[in-house]
């Protein structure tokens, strides 16, 4: 028995190996993941390490690369990317996409900020009528339009596994005025979301054409039925203020990378591990059998031996 104590106890170690975090980790490290975007790639206000990219490459054992900056529009995204050196985008197992928001939100919430009296709201109300105001987000749809297609063409050739967002609205579900007070009542959710939709068309246009998977973040936002806030953006009744900010919160950080997710896993069936995990874990298992069944064979020849010398008496049983 002595002989084989040795025996078991690297086997019990190699099955212990097989079966940690630690080995599934540093086994699963297979590839690099590139983003491209603005603040919310950029997780602005959160930690970097909350940015929904992070979470999709550190859930998903990749590597990231981010070249999000804040306030990032498709121009200077298009700017951006020729510094970029040509093989990093080549080497990535992907690239992610998310812009656009700021050409068409930076007009908005340029007009939105600071709204805390009865006063500002009519002012508001006249703001969204106005024929030049609409012309302005309009132009702002055309002129991306053009730089989105620049930057799906630029990217495509040298990597053409990319993942786009579209753009969420951080105004779903907020009005401002109140027709019982006779403050003009407006639905800002209303209002954004039918630019953003629009803005949207034109990603999923571009995207459809070029062969590039839309990620729709303004879906999961719009069907999110959770209590805890996903963007910054809200009514303070108490003071009477509009809070603009339209960025994620780590929640909407989440709900990003679930829908990121969701896509991944449609264009590529199970997650990419899930062989090498049950492989691993089935290594583990033998290891564990094999260890067993060698101490039964020992205990059994033992015993074997015992009869043989006249130890003890065979026993045999009838059934």
């Amino acid at each position: 028995m002595k002989k084989l104590i040795p025996l078991i106890i690297i086997l019990l170690i190699i099955s212990a190996c097989f079966q940690t975090p630690a080995f599934f980790a540093s086994a699963q490290d297979e590839g690099s993941v590139i983003a491209f975007g603005d603040s919310i790639t950029n997780a602005y206000g959160l930690s970097k390490d909350e940015s929904y990219a992070k979470l999709f490459a550190d859930r998903n054992n990749f590597a990231l690369t981010n070249h999000a900056k804040d306030g990032l529009t498709s121009e200077g995204l298009i700017n951006l990317l020729g510094g970029v050196p040509k093989e990093d985008i080549s080497n990535a197992n992907l690239v992610i996409l998310c812009i656009g928001a700021n050409d068409l939100l930076s007009i908005v919430t340029s007009q939105f900020e600071g709204i805390n009296s009865f006063e500002q709201i009519a002012e508001l109300a006249n703001l969204v009528s106005l024929n030049e105001f609409l012309l302005s987000l309009e132009s702002a749809i055309v002129n991306f339009k053009v730089n989105y297609e620049a930057i799906i063409k630029e990217i495509k050739t040298h990597n053409k596994n990319i993942y786009s967002l579209n753009v969420y609205n951080p105004y779903h579900g907020i009005s401002v005025g109140s027709a019982l007070f006779g403050i003009p009542q407006i639905n800002v959710g209303d209002f954004v979301g039918e630019w953003i939709e629009k803005l949207n068309k034109a990603i999923g246009d571009i995207n459809k054409a070029e062969g590039v998977i839309t990620v729709d973040i303004f879906s999961a936002f719009k069907d999110y039925n959770g209590t805890a806030r996903l963007v910054n953006a809200h009514i303070d009744f108490m003071q009477l203020k509009f809070e603009v900010d339209p960025h994620p919160t780590l929640k909407g950080q989440e709900v990003i990378y679930s829908a990121l997710l969701k896509e991944y896993l449609k264009n590529n069936g199970n997650p990419k591990n899930l062989g090498l995990i049950i492989g691993l874990s089935a290594g583990g298992g033998i290891a564990i059998i094999v260890v067993a069944g060698l101490i039964f064979a020992f205990m059994r020849k033992k015993r074997i031996a015992k009869n043989l010398n006249g130890s003890e008496p065979i026993q045999i049983s009838e059934e």
